[in-house]
């Protein structure tokens, strides 16, 4: 079953902005290493303004699924690559690979969120 996942993507000042939105599932996953690796090639072909940062935020995803980590760590490289992913919101303890950065921002906790330090979780998230 297909499950509802979008991302949108915006260029700043600072880097590449992926805002994920939905259920992050295997398939969400391969989209994201899909559109992570499409702008790391434009960049090396372009060599003028490579992108050295991509912030992934995660707090318009409603729930996670366990083998979409898996199938983002397992296809995305580990090389340099994963030191310029950024990952943020209440979801990035789920999804961000070992070698990406991850900031836990402050946020107003629905119990929806397993990473959280508040203490409340659900099921909804596994």
């Amino acid at each position: 079953m297909r499950m509802s996942f979008n991302i949108k993507a915006s260029f700043r000042e600072n880097g590449l902005h992926l805002d994920l939105q939905g259920v992050f599932d295997g398939s969400s996953a391969h989209e994201l290493v899909n559109c992570i690796e499409r702008q790391m090639d434009s960049d090396m072909k372009q060599e003028k303004n490579p992108i050295r940062h991509i912030f992934i935020d995660t707090n318009a995803v409603t729930r996670t699924l366990p083998f979409g980590k898996a199938v983002l760590e397992a296809r995305l490289p580990k090389n340099r690559h994963r030191a310029c992913l950024h990952f943020s919101g209440p979801c990035a303890g789920d999804l961000a690979p070992e070698g990406c950065s991850m900031t836990l921002e402050a946020h107003e906790c629905t119990g929806k969120c397993r990473s959280c330090t508040c203490g409340q979780t659900s099921s909804k998230r596994s």
